[in-house]
């Protein structure tokens, strides 16, 4: 992994994804890789993935990294961090230990990736035990032990150094190859059961040697410091009756951010187990990627821009966005449900950055277009999954393959749902389908007009209110839900959380919310329950067999559900289903930091099926509900504040500032790059929040009790005027701008006009 397409501060971190525990330095293509000999087992190993394996804190561009994994029962404890971007110190612990300290070995490989277009040289440092020195191009990198290692080899090849190790033992000596790429340290948990170490980045030798050997008395408190930092400076969100939310986003991005040395560039992964093995040392699934762009969002502005120009070249010359690419297969005859837009949209409300609009524009219109072109079946204007005549993917051309389109690949949803090979299409016009594409239109409806294009944006807000027109053709009125309907006219027999996309699109009448909500959603014997929501509804029969989309609860389905929620004003629904979510991710990440794919609808546990990862990316939009509980910016209702026992959320990036929120006694306070800019004993989810240079704005729920509203930053001499829903008000007299607003049943949007200071 010789690479130069990454900036210096992303140049160290844990870019291999068959390694969790190794740490490579880019542009020299040099790695550390540690491993483990047990003496008890007779195995040795480069501490890959097990169920052992804890992932413990990341930062973003590898500020501070730690993970704790275990072999032949001894504990190993990983911690690195960075000094700059060229320096790192680390420390590794032994223990508890699962055999004699003298029979355990710990093994710390350095050296580079082999690359035949590159000399690369290596040697020990005279006079310094545990000192070496690496070269490779224009860069140098030292690599000193605070203890010199009880064995060392300078090594050609470490995997099989590292076997031979496993067959011979410890006792056995082993000479220096002639023509070494790597240096194999060894110490056990009798001697040094702390290994502490820095290695150091540099334009030569003597450069990265002096730092190197500068660190390494200071090594520990290095590691503390950036340990302490990390937790400090982080995004963070606080949520009865779980906390650290926004953490552990940034730990499971980070984690599953990884280098793809095929296409040159970093992406955030499904998970990083698959990566090496199952799809070849790439995979890209579209969907996936665009989540994994709005989760490092929150976090990591970088990496989720880099996520969503990895799903824009996903895009094929027909004009879809290709369902999966890897190094093993291709699957451009199909793709997944229309998200990119809305995602795009959300993170451009969080960052501001009109040129992701720009580069993404015309791919997400052309993928709209192509799905409008390629997936009405029959006809009607109302679409179906599918798979079209191009490319030779696994499953091409077959109903599973149109299953697959849907990402809900065996869902019960499907069971009678027939392939038409003469349109390339299920029988089935889907309402979670057709919901998205409405609100795919609206979103590029948005996009044209923040980029300048009136009469696109027009005609997008036509096609999203006729494609909301058509959805009412899927309302069943018997059922008091949005139901798939097959070709012939029969409805479908299965329910699931995609009925109530339509909440998401805008697309459902008061009425037919409340019927939804009341009827099936808050339903026992549907879809609620302690853990929520499942993929099937509990009374399908399909429900029972708890085997991947038929039952168990998926992260996107709670998120899109919530959100649908959130644009109805159902704020109390989503807040319980957000709590739920917290609590249902919490329990595994707390004890086992295990983010899982998928869950268990009664049960609540993610290692009951085999057909769940661990530590899979889009599990972490669980607690990001949580934290979007508290603080979230929509298309819909602008900043959001939410109100619960437990208020914290602190350096949360919008695209005017750094903001906090918290709570003070009854106040909730609000600050903006540091300066308190909204204070008030308002009850429920405050909406519209903002302050401009002229103008402030705010729409509170119903109120019981006369609230107080404080804007801080707005002195009374300079106000123009204040309006309730459009209604003339006064002011309270204060030395800041005040308000007292007697009890209302109904809500009430504030508007605070002033002049510019």
């Amino acid at each position: 992994m010789l690479e130069r397409n990454v900036t210096l501060d992303r140049a160290w971190n844990t870019w291999d994804p068959a390694s969790p525990a190794a740490l490579t330095y880019l542009p020299a293509g040099f790695t550390l890789r540690p491993a483990a000999y047990s003496t008890a087992t007779g195995e040795a190993n480069w501490l890959t993935m097990t169920p052992e394996t804890r992932l413990g804190p990341h930062g973003p561009k590898g500020e501070y990294i730690a993970l704790q994994t275990a072999h032949g029962g001894t504990t190993i404890g990983i911690e690195y961090a960075k000094r700059d971007a060229t320096r790192i110190a680390g420390r590794i612990q032994l223990g508890p230990l699962g055999e004699w300290g003298l029979r355990f070995w710990l093994v710390l490989a350095a050296g580079f990736d082999p690359d035949p277009r590159y000399a690369a040289e290596i040697l020990r440092v005279a006079g310094s035990p545990g000192t070496y020195l690496f070269h490779r191009r224009s860069v140098s990198i030292a690599l000193t032990f605070a203890m010199p290692p009880l064995r060392d080899l300078l090594s050609a090849n470490p995997d099989a150094a590292l076997a031979d190790l496993a067959a011979g033992g410890y006792f056995r000596p082993v000479p220096d190859d002639l023509d070494p790429r790597w240096a194999m340290s060894r110490f056990n948990a009798e001697e040094t059961p702390e290994i502490t170490f820095t290695l150091a980045a540099g334009g030569s030798p003597e450069a990265a040697l002096s730092q190197a050997r500068a660190d390494l008395a200071g090594a520990a408190n290095i590691v503390g410091e950036a340990r302490a930092t990390l937790d400090r400076m982080r995004p963070a969100a606080e949520i009865s009756p779980a906390a650290r939310t926004l953490h552990a986003v940034g730990d499971v991005v980070a984690w599953n951010t990884v280098w793809d040395s095929f296409n040159h560039r970093w992406y955030t992964a499904l998970t990083r187990r698959w990566v090496p093995v199952k799809f070849g040392g790439w995979l890209n699934w579209m969907n996936d990627m665009l989540y994994h762009a709005l989760l490092a969002s929150f976090v990591d502005v970088e990496t989720a821009e880099q996520n969503l120009r990895t799903t824009l070249t996903m895009a094929t010359p027909e004009g879809n966005l290709a369902c999966l690419l890897s190094e093993h297969d291709e699957w451009i005859d199909r793709t997944q449900p229309p998200i990119a837009s809305y995602i795009l949209w959300l993170m451009y409300l969080r960052n501001g950055s009109r040129p992701m609009l720009e580069l993404a524009y015309d791919t997400l219109a052309t993928n709209h277009r192509w799905w409008m072109r390629c997936r009405d079946g029959n006809g009607n204007g109302l679409l179906e999954f599918g798979t079209s005549p191009t490319g030779s993917g696994l499953f091409a051309g077959t109903k599973l393959a149109c299953k697959d389109e849907s990402t809900m690949d065996n869902s019960p949803l499907w069971d009678d749902a027939r392939y038409v090979p003469e349109t390339r299409t299920l029988d089935v016009e889907d309402a979670g389908l057709n919901a998205l594409l409405a609100l795919d239109a609206e979103m590029l409806g948005q996009i044209a007009a923040r980029l300048g294009r009136p009469d696109d944006a027009a005609a997008w807000d036509a096609e999203a209110e006729a494609m909301r027109g058509r959805l009412q053709e899927l309302w069943n009125e018997e059922r008091g839900v949005f139901v798939n309907r097959h070709w012939d006219g029969r409805w479908s027999e299965h329910l699931a959380p995609t009925s109530f996309y339509p909440l998401l699109a805008g697309a459902a009448k008061p009425e037919q919310v409340e019927r939804m909500v009341r009827e099936h959603l808050l339903n026992p014997d549907e879809f609620w329950g302690q853990w929520v929501i499942p993929s099937i509804s509990r009374d399908d029969p399909g429900a029972a067999d708890n085997v991947y989309w038929r039952g168990r609860i998926w992260p996107p389905l709670n998120f899109l559900v919530c959100q649908g929620l959130r644009r109805y004003g159902r704020d109390d629904l989503a807040h319980e289903i957000a709590c739920r979510s917290v609590e249902l991710f919490m329990r595994p990440w707390d004890t086992e930091r295990h983010c899982y794919e998928n869950f268990n609808a009664e049960t609540g546990e993610g290692a009951d099926s085999i057909d769940t990862d661990s530590f899979y990316t889009w599990g972490a939009l669980l607690p990001l509900l949580g934290a979007l509980d508290l603080l979230d910016v929509s298309p819909w209702r602008g900043l959001e504040l939410g109100d619960d026992t437990n208020i914290d959320v602190r350096s949360i990036h919008l695209a005017d500032g750094l903001y906090d929120y918290t709570c003070e006694g009854r106040f909730r306070q609000l600050r903006r790059n540091g300066n308190v800019i909204l204070r008030t004993d308002a009850t429920g989810r405050l909406t519209n929040v903002s302050l401009t240079d002229t103008a402030a704005t705010l729409t509170l729920p119903p109120q019981d009790a006369t609230v107080t509203i404080e804007f801080p930053s707005i002195h009374p001499d300079a106000l123009l005027a204040i309006t309730a829903d459009g209604a003339p008000i006064e002011l309270t007299p204060a030395p800041i701008a005040t308000l007292r607003l007697a009890p209302s049943p109904i809500g009430r949007t504030l508007t605070i006009y002033f002049r510019r200071s």
